[in-house]
C-alpha cells in the first residue's frame, strides 16, 4: 500500500476551518512572502500548456495541479455507449455460432436455470425431440383442463426446439414457455420440475388426437418397476411392486456410483417391523430389485442431510460415475442384459440446499462432443466419468452432480428435422431478428440518431472549453473565465441522462409531418415529439469578501479556466442565467468571472498571518521555559532566587493558568488580528431565482478526496485548568484580556490565583500576540479588600476549630465506643440511634477545609429526603451501616456538650424499638416501604455485568454428561455460569445457553423456581440476581430434533409451484411419487421410526389426531370436495347468494349432527408438533410453546368464511343449541351465584358509574381483572368437578385465548401448590383443562358484562332507516375497481401480517398439511376465478361473477379488520379501552357486517372523546372519506370537513349512506 503524502507545513499553521489548507501548504512549500497576479498565474500553472495528467497516480480524478486541464470531468461516460452504437450499426455486436459444431444456449430470464436445465437435457434426447416434432395441432381443440392448454404448451416447446436447432445466434429464449406455465422467479428443484412437467403433458394429452406418440414416450421413457420383498424367519413372504421414475441414492460414506447402487439394493433387516405371519418383530428382511428397466435411467444423488438442530445441509461428497452402466450391476437375474451410456450430468452449484444454480454437462447428439450448458454460455469440455475403473482424481463436476441420466446404448438415430413450412417460418423470424439487431427498429434508429447528435454537441463543447496553447496576457485575458467544475459536470450529466436511454414508442401513435421530408428530417421531427431535455440543477460558486475568486477554489480543482464563448454556450444550452447574492439574500444579474479576478488581497493577508504564526515559535519556547521554572518564580521564592536578582523591580506577574494554555490563547488572538470581513458572495447559475434552494451549511471549501483530515481542535471549554476564562466561542475573544485571571473582583491583584514572576523582556515577548492584556508589575500590592475578607474567614475558622476540639476532648472516648457498637445486638438499654456519619466526621476532624461542617448532631443521613422523618428498619442493609445504638443518658450528654459550644441541639430522636417506631407518627412508613423495595430490586440490577448460574436438565429431570459440553471447573453437575447484564433479555440468555450446549434455542425453557420466565423480559424485570450460585435458574430442554426420528416427505408442491399450472395437479392426485431432497421439509413423527440412511424402511402415516368415526363416514366429508353442491345452489345466484348459501349449508350440517360433542368436533383441530419455522415466528404475546400445534383435520369451509368467529359460536352454542342446553354443561358446578353477581355490580359501580372516580380508572382491563380474580378465588374449591366438565376432549385454538387478555389465568397460582391435583404439570401452559375451562367462562362473563354495560349506557341512534331510495342505490360507484377491494388490504389502510395473512399468527401453512386454515380473504382475481371454476360457475355468467366479487369485497373488508385485531392482540369483543377495529361481535352475541361494528366503534369514541381512531373512522370504499374530523366533548357534537374543506356540523352523510347500504344489503 502506498504511503500517503504528509502535509509538511507547521502544525500551528493549520487553520480552524478548511478554507485555506491548500493555500497554506503552497505558501509553506515555496516560502512565499510577496505576491502579485503574475506570480499567482504561475502558482496555479495557468500558462503551462503541457499537463502531466496521465502521469498522476490516479488518472481518473480531476486534475488539481493545472487549472486549464479538463480531463476526467465526466465526459468519458459517453464513449462506451457511442462505441456500442457504432458496433451495432456495423454489425460487430452480433455473435453467430457455427450451427454444426456448437449447440445453442438459453437465456436465463430470472431464477429459471432449472427450466433451462430440463430443456437442454431433453432436447439432447433424440426420441423426445422427435416426438415433439411429430406433434401436430388441431383446430378448435378443447383442452381437458381449461386452465392448462396442453396444445399451446407443446407447440411452444416445439418452436423452442426448432429455434435451438437452426438459430444462428448463440442463445434462444425460453420465456414464452415460462409465461405459459406461469412460473414465478422463485428458485425450484430441476427434477421436481421435470416430474411435474411430464405429468402435466401426460394428463393433458389424454384427449388430444395427435398426442398419442408423445404420451406413450412420457409413460415409458423414465418409468421402471421396482419390486420389494419382505421375508421372515417364520417363512412368511410378502412381495409388492410399484412404478418409480428414478433411483434415489444416498451418497454418504461412498465414493463411486456402483458403491451407492450396491448399498441401495443390499438386504436390510427391519428391526421394528412386525411380521404379519408370526406377529414378531426383528426377524424380517427387506430386499429391493428392479424388474423392468426404462429407456432412460434417471439416478438422483441425495445431497441433503440434517444437522443436530434440524437444519438441512448440503453434502459435497465427490462421486465418481462410469460412462457405461449395465443392468447386471442393478439386477443380475435378468435374461437379457441392457447396456446404458451416460448422456447428461445435472449439477447443482451452491453452498445451500434451498438455493443455488443448475447447469448441465451433455453429450451433443450431432457432433458427439460433450459441452457444458450454463444458461447462455455453452463451452466444450472433456468427456465426464471413467471408462473401466475409478481414477481417484476429484473433478468439480463430481462434487455437485445432482442427477445422472443414462440412455440405452443402441444405434444412434439421425437428428430429426422439423416440418419445412414451420422451419421456414422460424427462419424468417430469426432473419428479421438479425436485421433488427443490426439495423434496429424505428425506436433504435431514433435513439442512435439522437445520442450521436448530442454526443457530438457535448464533445465539441468540451473541446471548445479548453484554452488553446499560448500565453494568457492582458490583451486576451477577457476571453477566458473561471467556470465551476460542478457546472461542467451538470451540463454533461443533464444531456447524458436525457438522451442516453432509449425510449420505446409505437410508430402508429406518432403523426409524421404532412410535408415531404427525408429520413434525417423525420428523425429530427420525432426527436422533438419523443425526447425532452431534463431540467438542470442550480450550481453555486463562492467568492471572497472582495467579490473575487479565492485561490483555494483553484488549487482544489473546483473551478477551471475555460474559454468564455464555450462557457456562454453551455449556459445557453442549459437555459441558465447568472446571479450574484450576498449572504443568500438579494439576487442580482451578473456576468462570468474573468481569470484576472483572483483575490491578491486575501492571499497577502494569509501570508502575513502565517509569518506571524511562524515567528511565534520562539515565544512558545519562552512560555515552556517559564512553566518549568515555576517553583523558582513564585512570590515566596523570587527574592531568594538568582533569576533577575539585580533588576527585579522591573518585572511582572503572570497567571500560571494562562501560561499553561498560552499557545492556544495566542493562536486565538492571532486569528482575530488577521480576521478579514466574513461577508459571503455567491455566483449562482440557475434558470430563474425561484429554483434556487440554498442550504445554509453550503460551503464550496468542503474537504476534497485525498485531503488529509484536520485533527480535532479543542474547544475553549477544553482548555487545561482554564475554567475561569469565559471563552465559549471564537467570537467572544474580543472581550478577552491576557493575564485577566490575576484580576480580582475589586479590579486589583488577586490573592488566590497562582502566579509567577517574569522579567520585563520576557513580558514584552509574551504579550506580542495579544492586543489587550492586564499588566501587573512586580511592585503591585495584593488587594487590601481581599486580604481583609481572608483575615475574617481565618478568624472564624480558628473559632470553629477550637469548638470542635473542645467537643472531641469531652466526648472522644465515648464517641469511639458508640461507633464500634453493633446495632443488631438489640440490647434493651440502647433505646436510641445516632447517625454514624456524624460520629465519623467528628472523630476524624483535623482541618476546617476538609470534611463536612459540623453544627450539631446531624441526623440528616438517616432521615428520608421527602418528609424528613426516620425511615430505617432492621430489614435494611443501611440500618446497621448508618445507625449506632446509644442510651438516653449518652444522648443527653452529647446534646449538652454540643449546646455548651453554641451548636444546634434540635435534632430528631430515632427510637430503636420497632413497634414504638413504626406506630409513631414520626416514622415514615412510605419511604420505609420504598427503600425496602429498592433494596430488594438492587440485587437484580447489574449494568456492569455479573455471572448467572443455570442448571441444565431434560424434560424428564435428567441430563446426560454428553448433553452439556462445557462447564468450566465447577463441581456441580450440568451447571453453567454465564456472564450477563441485567438489561439483557431472557431470550438472549437462552441464545447463550443454546450456543453453549449446542441445542435449539426454541427447545429451551427457563424457570426461576416454579415460574417460567418470559422471553421478552429483561433479567432485571424477571428478578434474576447475579451470582445466584446457591439458587441457580433451571433450563429445561424439551424434545427436539436430536432425539426424534425424522420422516423425509416430499416437499409440498404448493410452495414451489403455487399459482402455476401445476396447482391443478393437486386436485387429481396423479403426480408420480418421487423423493425430492432439495427444499424438502422434515416432518417429526414419534411413532414412525424411519431410517435416514440410504436404506428404505417402513413408512407409517403421520400420527395426527383423527376425527371421530362418524365424520369419516359422513358423505359430505369426502376429500375431493366439501359441500360442493351446497356452495352454489341453482336457485340462489343473486344478491349475497354465494356467501349466504355457505352459512346456511354449514348450519345445516351442524344441525344434522346428533350430539353436541359431534357438533363441537366439527371444527376441532388435530394436533401436531411445532415446526422450526413456526417457533421462529413465535410472537411475544404468545405463551411459550409447550403444547402441540393445532391444525384443521377436515377439508375447510370456504376460505373467506370466518373460522374463528364460527368456532366461537360453536363453543358458546349460539348456533347449535338453545340456552337450556348451554346451561346443562355447567349443571354440576356449584357457583356462589348471588355473591358473584353482587361482586360484578359493585365493580361496575366502582369503576364506571361513580361521578367522583378518576376517569383513568375506568378501564376495561382493570375491571375485568377484578372480576376474574374474584372468580379465581370463588372457583378454587370447585376445581376438581369443574375440570371434568370439558366441552371437548381435544385442544382449543390458542389464539382464541392468548389474544383475549387472559394470559394471567394461565400463570402459576398459589392454590396449585397447596392442591397439586389441580394442576398436573405446573411448568406447561394450555395443558390443564381446568384453566382452559376457566378461560371459556371468562369469555362468557365478559359477554354478560358487555350486555350489562350497553343496557346501562346504550348507544346513541345516529341515523334512521327512512331513506329507502338511497339504500337501494348501488353500493359501489362505477369508477370503483371491485377487484382491488377484494385483495388489496392497502385500500382499507391495512397491512398484511403475512402473505397470505393467516388468522392465527405464527401458523406455518407449508408444514405437511394439505388444507389451508384461517385464510381471511381471497387476495387476487386469480384465486376468485379458480374458486368460481371450482364451484362450476359458467364463465360468461356476469351476474354471478359480479355477485361473487361484491360478496368477497365485503367479506374481505370484514375479515381484514378481524384478522388485524387478532394480530395486535385484541379480541373480537367490544373493547372500550382500545377501539382498534370495528368490533365485529357485539354484545348480543350476533355477528353483524362491518358497518354495524363501525357504528359501535363510533359510540366507543364518544365514550372516549380524547381518542379518535383513524383506522376505524375512515371509509375507504370510494374515498377515503372520514366519518367525522372533530368531536366537541362539551357539547357532544360531531364536525366533519366537506368537499370544499369547510367545517360542517354533524357526521359525513356520504359515509352514513355507505353504512346504510352495507347494513341493508349485506
Amino acid at each position: 500500500m502506498k504511503n500517503k503524502i504528509k502535509r509538511k507545513f507547521n502544525t500551528i499553521s493549520k487553520p480552524p476551518d478548511k478554507r485555506d489548507i491548500l493555500t497554506r501548504e503552497l505558501i509553506h512549500n515555496l516560502n512565499i512572502n510577496i505576491v502579485n497576479k503574475s506570480l499567482l498565474f504561475d502558482l496555479i500553472n495557468l500558462n503551462k500548456d503541457l499537463c502531466d495528467h496521465d502521469n498522476l497516480p490516479n488518472r481518473k480524478t480531476n486534475c488539481k495541479r493545472y487549472s486549464r486541464c479538463l480531463e476526467c470531468l465526466g465526459n468519458d461516460i459517453w464513449k462506451k455507449t457511442y462505441e456500442k452504437i457504432v458496433d451495432e450499426e456495423e454489425g460487430n455486436n452480433i455473435n453467430l455460432r457455427p450451427i454444426q459444431d456448437k449447440p445453442c444456449g438459453l437465456n436465463n430470464t430470472g431464477n429459471h436455470c432449472y427450466v433451462n436445465s430440463f430443456i437442454q437435457i431433453w432436447f439432447s434426447y433424440i426420441p423426445f425431440r422427435e416426438a415433439v416434432y411429430d406433434f401436430e395441432p388441431i383446430i378448435n381443440f378443447i383442452p381437458k383442463d381449461s386452465k392448462v392448454n396442453i396444445q399451446d404448451i407443446v407447440l411452444t416447446l416445439k418452436k423452442l426446439f426448432i429455434t435451438m436447432q437452426i438459430t444462428p445466434f448463440e442463445e434462444a429464449c425460453p420465456l414464452p414457455l415460462i409465461k405459459l406455465l406461469k412460473l414465478d422467479n422463485e428458485q425450484n428443484d430441476a427434477l421436481e420440475f421435470t416430474t411435474l412437467f411430464f405429468a402435466t403433458l401426460e394428463r393433458g394429452l389424454d384427449n388430444h388426437p395427435n398426442g398419442e406418440k408423445l404420451k406413450n414416450l412420457l409413460q415409458t421413457c423414465l418409468n421402471c418397476r421396482q419390486e420389494q420383498t419382505l421375508v421372515c424367519n417364520c417363512g412368511y413372504k410378502s412381495v409388492t411392486s410399484m412404478e418409480i421414475s428414478s433411483l434415489h441414492l444416498h451418497i454418504e460414506d461412498v465414493k463411486t456410483l456402483p458403491m451407492a447402487i450396491n448399498k441401495y439394493f443390499s438386504t436390510e433387516k427391519l428391526e421394528d417391523f412386525k411380521c404379519s405371519g408370526c406377529l414378531n418383530s426383528g426377524h424380517v428382511e427387506k430386499q429391493i430389485k428392479i424388474t423392468k428397466f426404462p429407456p432412460v435411467l434417471l439416478i438422483q444423488l441425495n445431497r441433503v442431510s440434517y444437522d443436530s438442530c434440524g437444519r438441512n445441509v448440503k453434502i459435497k461428497t465427490p462421486i465418481e460415475y462410469p460412462r457405461i452402466i449395465k443392468s447386471s450391476m442393478i439386477n443380475n437375474e435378468l435374461k437379457e442384459e441392457i447396456e446404458y451410456e451416460l448422456f447428461a450430468v445435472m449439477i447443482h452449484e451452491g453452498k445451500e440446499t434451498h438455493c443455488g444454480h443448475y447447469y448441465d454437462i451433455i453429450k451433443d447428439p450431432s457432433s458427439e462432443k460433450w459441452f457444458r450448458y450454463n444458461d447462455r454460455i455453452v463451452e466444450e469440455v472433456k468427456t465426464p466419468g471413467y471408462v473401466n475403473e475409478p481414477t481417484g482424481k476429484i473433478k468439480p463436476d463430481m462434487k455437485g452432480c445432482y442427477a445422472l441420466l443414462y440412455k440405452t446404448k443402441n444405434v444412434n438415430k439421425s437428428i430429426p428435422q422439423p416440418d419445412d413450412n414451420l422451419r421456414s417460418l422460424i427462419e424468417n423470424e430469426l432473419n428479421e431478428s438479425f436485421k433488427i439487431q443490426k439495423e434496429g427498429t424505428l425506436c433504435d434508429k431514433l435513439w442512435r440518431h439522437v445520442f450521436k447528435k448530442y454526443y457530438d454537441i457535448v464533445s465539441s463543447t468540451f473541446n471548445k472549453l479548453k484554452i488553446p496553447k499560448g500565453v494568457i496576457n492582458e490583451e486576451n485575458m477577457k476571453d477566458f473565465v473561471w467556470f465551476p467544475v460542478d457546472l461542467i459536470k451538470e451540463f454533461n450529466m443533464c444531456f447524458y441522462e436525457s438522451y442516453s436511454k432509449k425510449k420505446v414508442f409505437s410508430p402508429d401513435a406518432i403523426k409524421c409531418p404532412d410535408y415531404e421530408c427525408n429520413v434525417e428530417e423525420i428523425l429530427d421531427y420525432l426527436e422533438k415529439e419523443i425526447y425532452q431535455q431534463n431540467n438542470s440543477s442550480p450550481v453555486l460558486m463562492e467568492l471572497c469578501c472582495h467579490q473575487k475568486v479565492h485561490i483555494e477554489l483553484i488549487l482544489s480543482g473546483k473551478i477551471k479556466a475555460v474559454q468564455r464563448e464555450a462557457a456562454e454556450n453551455i449556459l445557453s444550452l442549459l437555459s441558465m442565467n447568472i446571479f450574484l447574492s450576498e449572504k443568500y439574500n438579494e439576487y442580482m444579474p451578473h456576468s462570468l468571472i474573468t481569470i484576472d479576478n483572483i483575490c491578491v488581497e486575501c492571499f497577502q493577508i494569509l501570508i502575513q498571518k502565517i509569518n506571524y504564526e511562524n515567528s511565534f515559535e520562539e515565544i512558545k519556547k519562552i512560555s515552556k521555559k517559564l512553566i518549568n521554572e515555576y517553583p523558582k518564580r513564585i512570590p515566596e521564592k523570587i527574592l531568594t532566587s538568582i533569576i533577575h536578582k539585580d533588576n527585579i523591580d522591573s518585572g511582572y506577574w503572570v497567571s500560571k493558568d494562562e501560561l499553561r494554555n498560552y499557545e492556544k490563547l495566542a493562536l486565538l488572538s492571532i486569528g482575530k488580528k488577521f480576521k478579514v470581513d466574513n461577508s459571503t458572495y455567491l455566483i449562482i447559475f440557475a434558470d430563474e431565482t425561484s429554483s434556487i434552494k440554498i442550504d445554509d451549511s453550503y460551503n464550496l471549501f468542503r474537504q476534497q478526496n485525498g485531503d488529509l483530515p484536520l485533527k480535532k481542535i479543542k474547544t475553549d471549554s477544553e482548555l487545561d485548568c482554564f475554567s475561569n476564562l469565559q471563552l465559549n466561542t471564537q467570537e467572544k475573544i474580543s472581550s478577552f484580556l491576557f493575564n485577566e485571571t490575576l484580576k480580582c473582583q475589586h479590579g486589583n491583584l488577586s490573592i488566590s490565583k497562582k502566579r509567577l514572576y517574569v522579567s520585563e523582556e520576557e513580558w514584552n515577548q509574551l504579550i506580542k500576540p495579544f492586543t489587550e492584556f492586564f499588566a501587573v508589575s512586580y511592585q503591585t500590592p495584593e488587594c487590601h479588600e481581599c486580604i481583609a475578607i481572608q483575615s475574617m474567614e481565618e478568624s472564624k475558622r480558628q473559632d470553629y476549630v477550637s469548638k470542635i476540639y473542645s467537643i472531641k476532648k469531652t466526648l472522644g472516648p465515648i464517641l469511639r465506643t458508640i461507633e464500634n457498637r453493633d446495632i443488631m445486638e438489640n440490647k434493651p438499654s440502647f433505646s436510641l440511634g445516632i447517625c454514624k456519619q456524624f460520629l465519623k466526621n467528628l472523630l476524624n476532624f483535623k482541618n476546617y477545609d476538609k470534611g463536612d461542617e459540623i453544627t450539631g448532631i446531624c441526623q440528616e443521613c438517616v432521615l428520608c429526603e421527602d418528609h424528613n422523618m426516620p425511615y430505617l428498619s432492621p430489614e435494611m442493609k443501611e440500618y446497621s451501616q448508618m445507625l449506632a445504638p446509644i442510651d438516653e443518658e449518652e444522648w443527653n450528654l452529647i446534646q449538652e456538650t454540643i449546646s455548651n459550644v453554641g451548636f444546634d441541639i434540635n435534632s430528631k430522636k430515632i427510637f430503636l424499638n420497632r413497634e414504638e417506631t413504626i406506630n409513631s407518627f414520626e416514622f415514615c412508613n412510605y419511604c420505609n416501604s420504598k427503600a425496602l423495595e429498592d433494596q430488594e430490586n438492587s440485587k437484580y440490577i447489574y449494568p456492569d455485568g455479573g455471572f448467572v448460574f443455570v442448571k441444565i436438565m431434560r424434560e424428564d429431570n435428567s441430563c446426560e454428561k454428553n448433553e452439556v459440553t462445557r462447564f468450566g471447573r465447577r463441581s456441580k453437575k450440568n451447571e453453567l455460569s454465564i456472564k450477563m447484564y441485567s438489561t439483557e433479555t431472557i431470550y438472549e440468555l437462552k441464545n447463550r445457553i443454546a450456543n453453549e450446549i449446542r441445542c435449539d434455542v426454541f427447545a429451551l425453557s427457563i424457570f426461576n423456581g416454579k415460574k417460567e420466565l418470559d422471553n421478552t423480559l429483561t433479567l432485571e424485570q424477571s428478578k434474576v440476581p447475579r451470582n445466584n450460585e446457591d439458587f441457580p435458574l433451571q433450563a429445561i430442554i424439551y424434545a427436539s430434533n436430536d432425539n426424534q426420528e425424522t420422516v423425509y416427505d416430499e416437499r409440498p408442491v404448493e410452495k414451489g409451484f403455487k399459482d402455476t399450472y401445476y396447482t391443478a395437479l393437486l386436485t387429481f392426485n396423479k403426480i408420480p411419487k418421487i423423493n425430492f431432497r432439495f427444499c424438502s421439509t422434515p416432518i417429526k413423527n414419534e411413532n414412525s421410526k424411519i431410517n435416514t440412511d440410504n436404506k428404505t424402511s417402513t413408512y407409517q402415516e403421520l400420527n395426527y389426531v383423527k376425527p371421530p368415526n362418524y365424520l369419516n363416514t359422513y358423505p359430505l366429508y369426502e376429500p375431493k370436495h366439501m359441500l360442493q353442491e351446497e356452495f352454489m345452489p341453482e336457485t340462489n345466484k343473486t344478491g349475497t347468494g354465494p356467501r349466504l348459501a355457505d352459512y346456511l349449508a354449514i348450519k345445516k350440517i351442524v344441525e344434522s349432527l346428533e350430539t353436541p360433542q359431534e357438533r363441537i368436533d366439527f371444527v376441532n383441530p388435530y394436533e401436531r408438533e411445532w415446526t422450526r419455522v413456526e417457533k421462529k415466528w413465535h410472537r411475544k404475546w404468545h405463551p411459550n410453546l409447550f403444547s402441540t400445534r393445532k391444525a384443521w383435520a377436515l377439508p375447510p369451509i370456504p376460505n373467506y368464511f370466518d373460522c374463528l368467529s364460527y368456532y366461537q359460536y360453536i363453543t358458546k352454542m349460539r348456533l347449535i343449541d338453545d340456552k337450556v342446553s348451554f346451561d346443562k354443561l355447567f349443571e354440576n358446578l356449584v357457583l356462589p351465584t348471588a355473591t358473584f353477581e353482587k361482586k360484578v355490580i359493585e365493580s361496575l359501580i366502582t369503576f364506571l358509574f361513580t361521578e367522583s372516580s378518576d376517569s383513568d380508572k375506568i378501564k376495561t382491563d382493570k375491571f375485568l381483572k377484578a372480576i376474574l380474580w374474584d372468580a379465581e378465588s370463588y372457583l378454587g374449591i370447585n376445581r376438581q368437578s369443574f375440570k371434568d366438565l370439558r366441552i371437548s376432549h381435544t385442544g382449543r385454538i390458542e389464539s382464541f385465548w392468548i389474544r383475549g387478555g387472559f394470559s394471567h389465568l394461565y400463570e402459576w397460582q398459589p392454590i396449585w401448590e397447596k392442591e397439586p391435583t389441580l394442576n398436573r404439570r405446573l411448568m406447561a401452559k394450555f395443558i390443564g383443562d381446568d384453566r382452559r375451562k376457566l378461560g371459556e367462562l371468562a369469555f362468557t362473563m365478559r359477554d354478560e358484562f358487555a350486555i350489562h354495560l350497553r343496557q346501562e349506557k346504550p348507544m346513541t341512534q345516529l341515523f334512521s332507516f327512512d331513506d329507502y331510495e338511497k339504500i337501494e342505490s348501488p353500493l359501489f360507484n362505477e369508477n370503483v375497481n371491485i377487484k382491488d377491494i377484494c385483495y388489496s388490504p392497502k385500500v382499507f389502510n391495512l397491512w398484511p401480517d403475512g402473505d397470505p395473512l393467516w388468522q392465527c399468527p405464527g401458523y406455518e401453512y407449508d408444514c405437511g398439511e394439505t388444507h389451508k386454515y384461517g385464510r381471511v380473504a381471497l387476495k387476487n382475481t386469480l384465486d376468485i376465478n379458480k374458486r368460481l371454476d371450482y364451484w362450476k360457475v359458467v364463465n360468461d355468467s356476469d351476474d354471478v361473477s359480479k355477485n361473487m366479487y361484491n360478496s368477497v369485497a365485503i367479506s374481505s373488508l370484514f375479515n381484514w379488520l378481524n384478522a388485524q385485531a387478532h394480530c395486535h392482540g385484541y379480541t373480537q369483543y367490544t373493547d372500550l379501552e382500545k377501539p382498534f377495529v370495528s368490533n365485529l361481535i357485539l354484545s348480543d352475541g350476533h355477528e353483524f357486517a362491518f358497518a354495524t361494528g363501525q357504528l359501535n366503534t363510533i359510540a366507543i369514541n364518544i365514550d372516549n372523546p380524547d381518542f379518535i381512531n383513524n383506522k376505524t373512522n375512515v371509509c375507504y370504499v370510494d374515498g377515503p372519506y372520514t366519518l367525522y374530523d372533530e368531536y366537541d366533548s362539551v357539547t357532544q357534537t360531531f364536525y366533519h370537513l366537506d368537499e370544499k374543506g369547510n367545517n360542517q356540523k354533524g357526521l359525513n352523510k356520504f359515509v352514513l349512506l355507505r353504512i346504510l347500504q352495507l347494513i341493508a344489503k349485506y
